[in-house]
């Protein structure tokens, strides 16, 4: 029996000697109570791989965003002239370069740029009874005489950017393709289309 009870003095000795001096133990502690500390470090660790999860998710999002691109493609006219089309990813032509076309390559790419700042410009709508004119630069959309809605881009000038290449059987549908040229204009590949 004395030996027993000088064991029991000897695990109550180390358990009293091994925890931090924050919380003194009671008579009845045993060595079990002190999972506190090894939960704690369980938490760390869960934290830390959430971390390593989270940093790795956003590199994932930005290569499917680089991947989807739109593109400016550029070609030259009969007549000479180079013009250009905003194409959406799936090759779908969403505009198309206003008026005969630019003289140089250079120039063409100026009206690239010029599209690319005004691209999130408000929009008039010329189709009401009752219009409100808007300072340019903006977007107008418009019934052309088909009964077709269409929208075009102007320039702070006046000058026309670019222009809806077909009219849309609903003005929703030409909000989209005004909506459609904002998304992807602002970080489009400017391509030679020339065949």
């Amino acid at each position: 029996m004395a030996i027993a009870k000088n064991a029991n003095k000897k695990t109550i000795k180390t358990t009293k000697t091994k925890p931090s001096t924050k919380q003194p133990l009671s008579k009845f502690e045993t060595k079990k109570e002190i999972k506190p500390t090894t939960k704690t470090t369980t938490k760390t660790t869960v934290s830390k791989t959430n971390k390593i999860a989270d940093t790795k998710k956003p590199t994932t999002k930005q290569s499917a965003k680089t991947e989807l691109k739109g593109k400016f493609a550029y070609y030259k006219t009969s007549k000479g002239n180079i013009n250009f089309r905003l194409k959406a990813p799936n090759n779908e032509t969403i505009a198309v370069s206003g008026g005969v076309g630019y003289t140089t390559l250079s120039a063409c790419k100026a009206g690239i740029e010029s599209v690319r700042k005004n691209a999130n410009s408000p929009v008039e709508d010329q189709t009401l009874k009752i219009k409100t004119t808007l300072a340019n630069p903006k977007f107008e959309i418009f019934c052309d005489k088909t009964g077709k809605f269409r929208y075009r881009l102007l320039a702070r000038n006046g000058e026309l950017l670019c222009s809806s290449e077909g009219g849309y059987s609903s003005k929703e549908g030409c909000k989209k393709g005004i909506e459609s040229l904002a998304k992807w204009a602002l970080n489009s590949d400017i391509v030679n289309d020339d065949k």
